[in-house]
């Protein structure tokens, strides 16, 4: 199958059978009456090639890549070597995003459990990028959006955030500030500390899964 990604339509070729297998958007879109499964050609314009990158690599080695590094030469990205994990966190919620449009659940369950699994860990503060990102991406529901406020509530994250960061506080999205002013209250009346926070609240289980 033909993938042509972004606006430059960059092109991948890509066995049919994984991503009809991995992704119900691609099954579908493949198998039926469309014009994609008439020429075999799908065109994926609002998508970054850098997270078709990851997609595809998950397709074929159904394992997340281990290190920061690796996220970033995978999807051709370069930055400050302070800022790797920064920007490794933004890429899982990129790809964590377009596993949830494009119908890819195990992916988006493997992103789920990668991404809330340093709720306790105080100091890993998730960036103004990834929450902007986040909640104009993600359905209101998504449990991961109340990681994103909780780990933001519960970190010194105004502490550390870069002057680039602070400059790009009026961006943030209206329904964050909410959600962050709400759970901060509740957090300081309930008493409730970092260690009171448990990852399986932020996973979101499938229909029928505990």
């Amino acid at each position: 199958v033909l993938v042509k990604v972004g606006p430059a339509q960059t092109k991948y070729t890509v066995q049919k059978a994984f991503l009809s297998h991995y992704s119900e958007y691609f099954r579908n879109a493949l198998n039926g009456s469309w014009k994609e499964a008439e020429e075999g050609t799908i065109v994926l314009n609002e998508v970054e090639t850098g997270v078709f990158n990851l997609f595809v690599d998950w397709i074929y080695t159904q394992k997340l890549l281990e290190y920061p590094t690796d996220w970033l030469v995978a999807a051709d990205c370069s930055c400050e070597p302070e800022k790797v994990v920064m920007h490794t966190n933004l890429l899982k919620i990129k790809l964590y995003v377009f596993a949830d449009r494009f119908l890819a659940p195990c992916l988006r369950k493997l992103l789920n459990r990668a991404i809330v699994s340093n709720v306790r860990d105080g100091s890993c503060s998730p960036s103004i990028w990834t929450i902007i990102y986040a909640f104009e991406n993600l359905q209101a529901t998504d449990p991961v959006l109340n990681y994103l406020v909780d780990a933001r509530c519960t970190s010194d994250g105004t502490l550390y955030d870069s002057t680039e960061e602070k400059e790009m506080y009026g961006e943030l999205p209206h329904e964050f500030l909410v959600r962050y002013m709400e759970r901060s209250t509740e957090m300081r009346v309930r008493g409730i500390k970092l260690k009171d926070l448990h990852i399986c609240d932020y996973h979101g289980h499938e229909s029928g899964e505990k």
